[in-house]
């Protein structure tokens, strides 16, 4: 019964390779968004006076975002991307943006109150497993002063939302806090 019990605590080999397969082509993509903002680009690959190695090329695969921390795929191929967020301290506001057919949709899925201060804002999001079934995502985020709960600090805080497939956009009231109150400091 033991020996159960732990294998059930245990990825599979397949489960592992998927993870690391995922986690390679996500850090390949935000390199490429890391270049990005050049628009100057050439064929061999020098922009912003970056020198490339031979036979690689600077290619823009979207533009319209504004500090983009982190990005995760839906089962569809499409992309959500966090944003840091813009504004004076924890009146700030961060968005998540989708990325349908390689194009960034006008509209934002959600706009959230956050306090980004230095390297605070919208800081991550992931994908539920189960996304395809409950449309479920997660965003880790530094509270501002318009968010449910504001006791005037802002904090850490780790929260479910679900997107609408119809709409492309969650619903901020519907909002469930799974981690909060954790210490927030600008350093």
């Amino acid at each position: 019964r033991a020996a159960s019990q732990l294998d059930s605590y245990h990825p599979t080999i397949e489960q592992k390779r998927s993870y690391w397969r995922g986690l390679i082509i996500l850090l390949a993509l935000m390199l490429a968004l890391c270049l990005l903002p050049s628009r100057v680009h050439s064929e061999k690959g020098a922009a912003n006076g970056l020198s490339l190695p031979e036979g690689f090329i600077i290619t823009e695969i979207v533009s319209g975002l504004d500090y983009p921390l982190d990005m995760d795929f839906l089962p569809n191929g499409d992309i959500l991307v966090a944003e840091k967020g813009l504004g004076d301290g924890a009146a700030s506001f961060s968005a998540i943006k989708l990325i349908h057919n390689g194009v960034v949709q006008q509209t934002p899925v959600l706009v959230l109150s956050t306090n980004s201060i230095v390297d605070s804002g919208l800081l991550a999001l992931a994908i539920d497993p189960g996304f395809a079934a409950n449309h479920f995502f997660y965003v880790w985020y530094a509270t501002g002063e318009h968010v449910k709960g504001w006791t005037g600090e802002s904090s850490l805080r780790l929260s479910r939302f679900k997107l609408d497939p119809q709409t492309g956009r969650a619903d901020p009231d519907g909002e469930q806090i799974l981690l909060e109150d954790k210490p927030w400091s600008s350093l």
